[in-house]
């Protein structure tokens, strides 16, 4: 009998878990590119985004709102270590801590904290952020 859920440490090769791995760098790529029709391209139509301090962004519309005059402005890099990936039919769910290092005047600021993204396979069958939701946390500086 196959396990509903499977686990990132549980099956290493899984091609979900690699491609859901994979989304995060494409995610930074096109938030350097300044394309924001192929970043919104990542979200459901009815995603929800809760950054860190903010209002939550409900939908699309107001997703591409908040990052079309944010992309492509700064050279950020970001790294993610994933705690765990959690996979059940069409819906991932991927917790990891995020550590984003951006210029600030004549240095490089780090901001650390804890994401908790779901991703829903769209019928075509690309995994689609439908949830994000950013925090600090102590335990990731």
């Amino acid at each position: 009998m196959v396990p509903s859920v499977l686990l990132a440490d549980d099956n290493p090769i899984n091609t979900d878990i690699l491609e859901i791995k994979t989304l995060g760098k494409k995610w930074l790529e096109l938030y350097r590119s300044s394309n924001i029709e192929k970043f919104m391209d990542q979200y459901t139509e009815d995603a929800l985004v809760a950054l860190n301090g903010k209002p939550a962004l409900k939908g699309k519309e107001a997703i591409q709102a908040y990052f079309e005059s944010r992309i492509g402005k700064k050279n950020v890099d970001m790294r993610l270590d994933y705690e765990k990936i959690s996979i059940n039919q069409n819906i991932a769910v991927v917790v990891a801590k995020f550590y984003l290092d951006y210029p600030f005047e004549e240095r490089i600021e780090t901001v650390g904290g804890r994401s908790l993204i779901v991703y829903k396979k769209s019928d075509l069958g690309k995994w689609l952020i439908d949830v994000d939701i950013d925090q600090k946390t102590p335990d990731a500086n």
